[in-house]
């Protein structure tokens, strides 16, 4: 009786061990996650950035045609380069104005010297004196005024680029009756790229990346031309405005017009193989986490973020490490210290 009793309990005892391990397999399969799994490793990063642009000339110089004015030489060139002449007006009634001013000038430096000599000798007053030394003074700024205008007649590019004339036709003969503004516009022309912010990385911080990142600038079609970077990163932030300036050159002859605007593709590449991870596997905004794999366990860990790409970030805290990169749903609903499985 002892033993059979002894016997039933020994049966009963293991039924009761193997229902305990069946259950807690049914446990384990049912608390484990299934995840997907990547390694912190060198990588090189790269970001594409879509922005919207504004083009103006990097310099302008107006030209002022006056009323009554007659033009007898246009060059009529779609691009000019510096020292050229573009435009001549005509200068037969200031030279006889010049010529007038000329002897008036000279005729006042001749009764100031005779002044000057009779004031010496005390034979004019110190106020007759004055007088002819002011007289002079006239007569001089007058010349020289006189002069200026005659040089301002012809019109010489300052630099290399194009004119823009308002809609206003010029040609040789051609008389205006009203005062006509020209505008000289450079052919180095200026594009200002709005900014624009990503979850991580506003555009800003590229500027403190520039000894780790390179910059491409794809030039847009759109522009109807081609042209390449002056410089390889982008200029500081004009202060007080929310823009940066990036600088372009034509390779042709194409003229450039003010105004043009539309979207500018920038490509930021990192230099070297930076330590990184997939963006898939950052979480958090103000605090930046992932998930790191221990013993199977999801060990939720702080992460400090360098350049952000479009596909991979670069962590500056981990190094090897084996973290969870997906599913991005599942990473979204896991906790700290959760059991995985992959």
């Amino acid at each position: 009786m002892d033993v059979r009793k002894w016997v039933l309990v020994i049966i009963v005892l293991g039924v009761i061990i193997k229902l305990a391990f069946t259950l807690g397999g049914h446990r384990e399969k049912r608390t484990c996650k299934k995840v997907e799994i990547g390694t912190v490793k060198r990588a090189k990063i790269s970001l594409n950035v879509i922005s919207p642009y504004e083009v103006s000339s990097d310099r302008s110089l107006d030209f002022t045609i006056p009323k009554g004015t007659e033009v007898v030489f246009f060059a009529n060139k779609t691009h000019y380069t510096k020292k050229d002449t573009i435009l001549k007006l005509n200068d037969e009634g200031l030279k006889m104005e010049l010529k007038r001013a000329t002897l008036e000038y000279e005729k006042a430096e001749s009764n100031f010297s005779r002044s000057k000599a009779l004031y010496s000798n005390n034979l004019i007053s110190k106020e007759r004196y004055k007088e002819d030394s002011i007289e002079l003074e006239l007569k001089r700024i007058n010349l020289i005024n006189v002069e200026n205008r005659l040089k301002n007649l012809v019109f010489i590019a300052p630099f290399n680029g194009y004119v823009d004339l308002n809609e206003n036709s010029i040609y040789s003969g051609k008389r205006f009756y009203r005062s006509v503004e020209i505008k000289f516009l450079s052919d180095k022309i200026k594009v200002k790229a709005y900014v624009v912010d990503f979850q991580f990385l506003p555009i800003a911080k590229i500027l403190e990346l520039q000894d780790t990142v390179f910059l491409h600038i794809i030039t847009p079609k759109e522009m109807g031309f081609y042209a390449k970077p002056f410089i390889t990163g982008i200029s500081k932030k004009i202060e007080d405005k929310n823009y940066y300036e990036v600088v372009f050159y034509p390779y042709g002859n194409t003229p450039l017009r003010d105004g043009l605007s539309g979207e500018l593709s920038f490509k930021v590449e990192s230099k070297k193989p930076l330590y990184a991870i997939s963006q898939n596997a950052l979480s958090g905004i103000d605090t930046p986490y992932v998930y790191i794999v221990k013993h199977h366990m999801a060990i939720k860990n702080p992460v400090k973020i360098g350049f952000v790409g479009d596909s991979l970030v670069e962590v500056k805290n981990l190094r090897g490490d084996t973290i969870i990169t997906g599913p991005l749903d599942l990473i979204m609903n896991l906790r700290d210290s959760m059991y995985v499985c992959y």
